[in-house]
């Protein structure tokens, strides 16, 4: 039986000495969503489906703070565990269809609802030719109507006593998953890249487009939200640069990036990035180039080379694969976490957090789950 309130304040203490720069143990964070709770039969007896939670914004209230409840109770880390003691909190939620979808992207309601392309060769230029939607418009729309909605529900909505206190914008209205990732999924992966090596003009173009759009939408939501328009810290993702070699990063890519920081955040903000994928590459130059300071990380990543090729002040989240926690045993998640904790990362540097890499897959074990805290617990001490 755990006791919520002695691990909430260690791991309170935890943070606290991490982020003066003396850790006392290498924190975890662990990410897992409504996607999980939904593949726990025993926690999802009416088999709800992804779909069935997205298209109803009460199902999704419901949804989220019960997936909230599980993980809370379940899941080892240094997050705040057990009962929330400052109310639950909800984020309205179109996973990673959504910025697709906005720009005119069919989306596909299977077991993983997600965007198809529709911008054929004869089509490419279509979107640019109508001009950025606006930031609310479409499938946008529906966003700030659940936020209302979710908003309207603090007054008079409690589970299990608790009140909702907390609603959150997707992470890809206040972010995004990043231009280069949107230009492939709604004009097709191998078409992009195509495009790049034969029709450069418009490859530059369209990723051009793409980040204007962004940085509006972005502005405009924290408007709505009364934020500043420039912002002390703000990241965002480009999962499918992996994709590309470091030049033709440099050539197509990094000047929209900069653009997207340069426009979103404060002269000496803090920049981050969620690179999953065989990205390690990009790091040393988007430190030197944008001066990105954190890293969210997936697989493959070489620990024992990061901070040979990082500065020690860089913040790297990352830790064992979600193949080998979705299917491994507790004791091999354990024996990678450790090998991962005896990499060098703890002695040449004392930024790094120990996580998934990255996001937890449905259907995961709790006990492979929970050997990542246990390792940490083993071999994280400084």
């Amino acid at each position: 039986m755990i006791d919520f309130k002695a691990h909430n304040e260690r791991s309170k203490s935890i943070w606290e000495a991490y982020e003066k720069g003396s850790p006392i143990r290498v924190p975890v964070t662990i990410y897992a969503d409504v996607r999980n709770w939904i593949a726990e039969p025993a926690e999802n007896p009416s088999h709800i489906t992804m779909a069935e939670y997205i298209k109803d914004a009460g199902r999704m209230l419901e949804c989220q703070i019960k997936a909230s409840e599980w993980i809370r109770h379940n899941i080892l880390s240094d997050s705040e565990m057990g009962y929330p003691k400052d109310g639950w909190s909800v984020m309205v939620d179109f996973q990673n269809f959504l910025e697709p979808a906005w720009f005119g992207a069919p989306v596909v309601y299977g077991k993983e609802p997600h965007c198809e392309s529709f911008l054929t060769d004869e089509s490419k230029w279509s979107l640019l030719d109508k001009g950025i939607p606006e930031p609310f418009t479409g499938i946008n729309a529906e966003v700030i109507r659940r936020y209302e909605y979710f908003t309207e529900r603090t007054k008079d909505y409690s589970y299990k006593g608790i009140s909702l206190t907390g609603v959150q914008m997707p992470y890809n209205m206040m972010g995004s998953d990043g231009p280069f990732t949107i230009a492939c999924s709604i004009r097709g992966t191998e078409s992009f890249l195509i495009d790049m090596l034969e029709d450069s003009e418009y490859a530059h173009q369209f990723l051009s487009f793409l980040t204007q759009a962004l940085i509006r939408r972005i502005k405009k939501v924290r408007k709505y939200l009364g934020m500043s328009e420039m912002a002390a810290s703000f990241g965002f993702a480009d999962d499918s640069i992996v994709l590309l070699s470091t030049d033709m990063y440099k050539e197509f890519v990094l000047p929209y990036h900069k653009r997207i920081f340069d426009e979103l955040t404060l002269q000496n903000g803090e920049r981050s990035m969620h690179l999953c994928g065989d990205a390690q590459r990009f790091f040393p130059i988007l430190e030197r180039e944008l001066n990105v300071k954190s890293f969210d990380t997936g697989f493959p990543i070489a620990f024992e080379r990061l901070y040979d090729e990082l500065s020690s002040d860089v913040r790297i989240l990352g830790g064992p694969s979600i193949k080998l926690i979705r299917y491994g045993t507790p004791e091999c998640v354990r024996d990678e976490a450790k090998r991962i904790l005896r990499s060098g990362v703890m002695e040449k540097s004392r930024r790094f957090i120990l996580r998934e890499g990255n996001a937890l897959a449905p259907g995961t074990p709790m006990g492979n789950v929970n050997a990542i805290y246990e390792a940490a617990e083993e071999f994280g001490y400084y």
